[in-house]
């Protein structure tokens, strides 16, 4: 049955007006952050999956002390309960189309996005149900980046694709991903915050963290907070060891573990993320964070925080001058 569109022209970092969407019903599919029917494969020693990780063949590359839950292969009845969502995602009508290239502010709505490239910002404006559908492959370019703002929540976007999706190196992503025909893929240092569903093909990794979404209950009364994340990656590619627990990480001072959403009063001016220092490890701020780590919250906002750690290398040994004899 054809869908109709409402087309409405979306100004860069405009906000828009749309219609309420609803999300679906995972099933089963609620309880994995990652799937992969054809199966689902891991090439870097730094990745973590915090929640299950599913398929209906094999899982690779991935031992138990990379995730946080599960490893289930095969994994009963997940097919089904994507195909079901899948479905709910493409019956709801379209309020707007969105080219994903370059900046953009949205609020909660259904979009379709055609065949474009995710290559900048895109900024998810106030609390409700985000759906963007494809009518083909979506490309993430390496630094792009999905914000939440004003009270939107990871547990509550959605991301349909008929075909793959590819996200590049050190992007930023948010939401359930559900690719219908063909695999989802995390090039190095990508980080999401969702969940990657595979209906048929795999899921392959490489050094990523992927964070299980959680919807919080709103706040009432005069109490008032914001959700902050802190991400930390570790790259070993100059002879380094170490891995994500060597890094103690704290906000204002607060002991925090990676990948574990933590709620903190708000309004609040400055938060700043810290760690354990390694003098052969450099480090690097990204995602909400400036470069010094620090960032402000605002009563109902989620923050993510990625702190990269990347060796250096063991500086090698000096020695003294050998003495010349007279």
């Amino acid at each position: 049955m054809a869908l109709v569109a409402v087309v409405l022209t979306l100004g860069l970092t405009a906000p828009t007006t749309t219609l309420a969407a609803t999300a679906p019903d995972l099933g089963t599919a609620a309880g994995y952050s990652v799937f992969g029917k054809a199966g689902v494969t891991n090439v870097n020693a730094a990745t973590h999956v915090w929640g299950n990780v599913g398929a209906d063949s094999s899982v690779t590359g991935l031992i138990a002390s990379q995730v946080s839950g599960t490893i289930n292969a095969p994994a009963a009845g997940v097919e089904a309960a994507i195909l079901s969502a899948y479905g709910s995602l493409a019956a709801q009508s379209a309020d707007a189309a969105l080219d994903l290239a370059g900046t953009n502010t949205v609020s909660p709505g259904v979009y379709t996005v055609g065949a474009t490239t995710l290559n900048g910002t895109l900024t998810l404006n106030g609390a409700g149900v985000y759906i963007f559908r494809s009518s083909s492959s979506i490309p993430v370019s390496s630094g792009a980046q999905v914000l939440l703002t004003n009270g939107a929540t990871a547990c509550n976007v959605f991301w349909q694709v008929p075909a793959s999706m590819t996200i590049g190196t050190n992007a930023v992503m948010v939401g359930t991903i559900i690719a219908d025909t063909e695999l989802i893929s995390l090039a190095a240092g990508a980080t999401l915050q969702g969940r990657a569903l595979s209906r048929i093909a795999q899921v392959t990794m490489d050094n990523n963290q992927i964070t299980e979404p959680t919807c919080a209950t709103a706040p009432t009364g005069p109490a008032r907070s914001g959700n902050i994340n802190v991400v930390k990656t570790v790259i070993n590619n100059n002879g380094g060891t170490k891995t994500v627990a060597d890094f103690q990480l704290f906000v204002n001072g607060t002991p925090v573990v990676s990948g574990v959403t933590n709620t903190f009063s708000a309004p609040a001016a400055v938060f700043s993320v810290t760690e354990t220092n390694n003098p052969n490890y450099t480090r690097t701020f990204s995602g909400d964070c400036g470069i010094n780590g620090q960032f402000n919250l605002n009563p109902g906002d989620y923050r993510l925080c990625i702190v990269t750690n990347d060796d250096i290398g063991t500086p090698p040994p000096t020695c003294a001058p050998a003495h010349r004899s007279s």
